[in-house]
Formats: C-alpha cells, structure tokens, sequence
C-alpha cells in the first residue's frame, strides 16, 4: 500500500496534536509542581521570625512573632498606650502570649496596663521588685483586675515562642542598689 501525501499530512497533524497535547499535559504538571512547591515554601514562611521595634521614642517597645504566637516586650511610656495598642492591632495580634515588663520605669511598663486590659494575655513576666508609683499600680490594678498572676523568671529558665526558645539571663542577683539592673534580659533561638 502507498502514503498518499494526504495520509502523510493527516499523520503529522495527529503527531503534532499529540505533541501539543503532551506539551500541554507537562505544562499543567510542571505548573501544578511550581503551586505545591510554592504552597510548602509559604507554609514554611510561616515560622518566620519577625521582630517590630515600635517607634515610641526613647521609650521601649518590641512585638516578636513567629508561627501565629506573640512575645511584647515593654510598651513605652504611659502616653504611648494607645500607638502600641493600634500598632499590635494592625499586625493581628489578638492575643499576646507572652508579656515581658522588662523593669519598672515608666518608660518600660507605662502602657503594659492599657495592653494587658485590651489583649488576651498569656503569661507575663517581671523582675522581683516593687516601685510605688502611679504607673506600676496601675500595671499591677490591670493584672489583678483580669485574674492574672506575674512570674518572676529565673536565670536559666527557657520557654518556646513558636520554633524559637527564649532563655532568660538576668537578672542574676536580688538585690540591686540601681534598680535598672533588676532588668529581665532574654536570649531568642
């Protein structure tokens, strides 16, 4: 039997149509490979540590993140309550799972209160130590108010923040003549 020219072509455009075909079927698998490989990589991103510095002068305030849990440490000064308020609320922060007041100053726990009455709260930590001012009775009103108890850390102690481990360092002694050396210091891993 003879190719006719018009077998000949319908044979090359049934190739060429099986061609496309599995051109296109590798497109979809490669394309759906890229998605799966995309949707592990931003599962991934999820234990992504993210560290905030708020702005609020040459007071101090940190919002730490990492996989849906929240770390705050301190909350500037008293007239700042509301900037670390909205600030916490922009990036999602519905519950804060762990609260640090580093010490006692204003310009460390003088919005802790306004945040511990808006948030959730998980634990919080304070150094040993007491100030009679208005600003630390207030701290103190806003965790009594709300059930809650203070832990005082210990050198060595070390608790989880998502994938990370933090690990408190100082303060090593109890009794300081400054009373910034009362100062909780944590190690983030």
């Amino acid at each position: 039997s003879k190719v006719t020219p018009e077998v000949k072509a319908k044979t090359a455009e049934k190739i060429k149509k099986e061609a496309d075909t599995e051109a296109q079927i590798k497109l979809i698998a490669s394309e759906k490979i890229i998605a799966d490989t995309k949707a592990k990589a931003d599962n991934e991103i999820k234990g992504e540590l993210k560290v905030h510095f708020i702005d609020v002068g040459q007071a101090d305030s940190i919002l730490i993140q990492q996989n849906g849990q929240n770390m705050l440490i301190d909350a500037g000064n008293n007239e700042d309550d509301k900037l670390v308020v909205e600030y916490l609320k922009k990036q999602g922060v519905q519950k804060i799972d762990i609260l640090i007041g580093t010490h006692l100053d204003e310009d460390h726990i003088g919005g802790l209160d306004t945040v511990i009455k808006t948030f959730n709260i998980g634990e919080i930590y304070m150094p040993k130590t007491i100030k009679p001012t208005a600003t630390f009775k207030d701290v103190v009103t806003a965790i009594t108010n709300k059930q809650m108890k203070v832990s005082v850390p210990k050198v060595g102690e070390a608790f989880k923040l998502g994938n990370s481990e933090c690990t408190i360092l100082a303060p090593n002694e109890t009794d300081y003549a400054d009373a910034n050396n009362y100062s909780i210091v944590t190690k983030l891993k």
